[in-house]
């Protein structure tokens, strides 16, 4: 498996999502739990620094040192939007973070969206870039796997999961224009958590890979090496996995 220097993935692209319910929902703690996330990222890989943050407003990046003592104020003018495409704090917030490479295969991205009247929040971290692929070092379980359980502890969740996605799109002719379709989705889910509350009845495929974590929740893992689509036995297992999540993923209270 190919996994050295200057290698780069370009079949499936990846990412780590989750969601769950109950967490504070004003800006600044918000903000703050954001920020603990992204000092937390810089010490599991170098990859995960240099972050810039999206402002809404201004449609610019900022660098996190030049916000990071008003934290609170970037996440007010991140207030999604109603109807009528206009700034609304009740309908929650969206904070993003990309680091100084995210144009490149070795790029990194956080996005974390928040919805103040249920108290619920969705979170998702992608790798590479969609035309460049992604840096196969960064594609590993360990690295994956640290990761996610980074995310969890300050984003507790109902459910997540590693997945990589690939999409076939066909040109059709439409008069004078192209239309473009997707001729064909596949979604490979590589490991997924439950909390533990939620793992009753689980019927888990023969030959998949189960840890607890430290939350008392599961892992459920369907290969520690990175799954290739040339391994029958992987997309199998994968499948299943996915099959399983896509019943259980949506965030219950």
């Amino acid at each position: 498996m190919a996994t050295g220097p200057n290698v780069v993935l370009t079949e499936y692209k990846y990412s780590l999502q989750g969601g769950g319910y109950g967490l504070p929902d004003d800006p600044d703690s918000i903000g703050a739990r954001f920020v603990k996330t992204l000092d937390k990222l810089n010490h599991i890989n170098p990859s995960f620094s240099n972050w810039l943050l999206t402002d809404r407003v201004t449609l610019k990046q900022v660098k996190l040192a030049d916000v990071r003592g008003r934290i609170g104020v970037l996440v007010e003018k991140n207030a999604r939007s109603d109807g009528f495409e206009r700034p609304d704090p009740s309908e929650g917030f969206f904070m993003r973070a990309a680091n100084a490479s995210v144009a490149g295969p070795g790029g990194a991205s956080f996005l974390v969206v928040t919805e103040p009247r249920d108290k619920a929040h969705m979170f998702e971290m992608q790798f590479g870039w969609d035309q460049q692929g992604v840096d196969a070092s960064l594609i590993t379980y360990p690295l994956f796997k640290a990761t996610l359980l980074s995310i969890l502890a300050d984003w507790p969740s109902a459910w997540a999961m590693a997945t990589g996605f690939k999409s076939k799109l066909r040109h059709v002719p439409d008069g004078p224009a192209i239309r473009v379709e997707t001729e064909s989705f596949h979604r490979l889910t590589w490991l997924a958590y439950l909390p533990e509350e939620r793992t009753a009845d689980l019927d888990l495929p023969a030959g998949l890979i189960t840890e607890r974590t430290p939350d008392g929740g599961l892992l459920m893992i369907v290969d520690r090496a990175r799954p290739e689509s040339s391994n029958v036995a992987q997309m199998q297992r994968a499948d299943r996995l996915t099959e399983i999540m896509t019943k259980r993923w949506q965030p219950h209270r």
